[in-house]
């Protein structure tokens, strides 16, 4: 529930009992809505997050919304819940989280936090829920997300585990988490441009021109790649948007804006959003456009 392309994703334990969806259509009631929804409001608002439920329609900006178990339960809205549903449950819940893809997943609680790491197939039965709850950078799933799992603001967790002050400074390190967090898109056309090269997405157009330039040994005897027959420049190219399509590299044909010419080819690679980098690399000019 929410915004499908957010950078924050909240996932709660349940979505509360068949009776109370009934009575509200589905929607959080602001008149009667729980003290659990209206501390995670004022969690949020903590980190420069709004979400707001008026005029019977729950709206968000940057954050989703979700639970562990996936369907209603019965028995009230502090019904117990078989510890099976949550398991059935793991796969449509992976499946949202790399749907949504956000930059960061905050768990509610500990059924939330297992629910997701057991989605995820991680191994993290060894760390006592606390010590992830205060571990700065908590965990990484398996695509990229970062996982910060904290306490649930309910009521009963908040008398016994975690007062609310306790819990604005855990959310402290879901606000430095969205602030850290990059993403790169490799599969995503891009140009690039000056008064002199423009660099843009390779494509079969440029076999001519990559054999008539690219041929040449000179340009090859530092490298241990060469380009040595029409075939090897054609599965250069191939290799480039396969590449691409996959998201390891995103290769650029150089092209020299003076007369459209191909003139070379460079790419970037290796990205680690973890460690905020990215590598420049794979290039190569033609023996004319050498030192311009």
């Amino acid at each position: 529930m929410g915004d499908r392309t957010a950078e924050l994703m909240v996932i709660g334990e349940d979505w509360g009992d068949v009776d109370y969806y009934r009575k509200h259509g589905g929607f959080d009631d602001d008149r009667v809505n729980s003290p659990a929804n209206r501390r995670l409001k004022r969690l949020l608002d903590s980190i420069g997050k709004q979400v707001s439920s008026g005029e019977g329609r729950n709206k968000t900006s940057g954050v989703f919304l979700t639970n562990a178990l996936l369907c209603l339960k019965s028995g009230g809205l502090q019904g117990d819940v078989d510890p099976q549903c949550f398991v059935n449950c793991q796969h449509f819940l992976r499946r949202q989280v790399e749907i949504v893809s956000p930059r960061v997943v905050v768990t509610l609680g500990k059924r939330a936090y297992e629910s997701v790491v057991s989605s995820f197939g991680l191994v993290e039965s060894h760390l006592k829920f606390r010590d992830v709850v205060e571990a700065p950078d908590g965990l990484e799933l398996k695509n990229g997300c970062r996982l910060l799992p904290v306490y649930h603001c309910g009521n009963r967790s908040t008398n016994m585990n975690r007062s609310e002050a306790e819990q604005v400074r855990d959310w402290e390190r879901v606000r430095r988490a969205l602030r850290r967090a990059i993403r790169w898109d490799l599969t995503k056309n891009v140009s690039l441009s000056d008064g002199h090269v423009l660099l843009r997405q390779w494509s079969l157009e440029d076999l001519d021109p990559l054999i008539e330039v690219g041929l040449d040994p000179r340009i090859w005897q530092h490298t241990v790649s060469c380009l040595e027959s029409p075939a090897a420049a054609r599965d250069y190219i191939e290799t480039a948007l396969d590449h691409q399509r996959t998201g390891r590299l995103l290769p650029f044909a150089v092209v020299d804006r003076r007369d459209a010419a191909v003139v070379g080819g460079t790419a970037l690679g290796n990205a680690s959003a973890k460690d905020r980098r990215i590598e420049i690399g794979w290039t190569w000019l033609a023996a004319a456009a050498q030192g311009r």
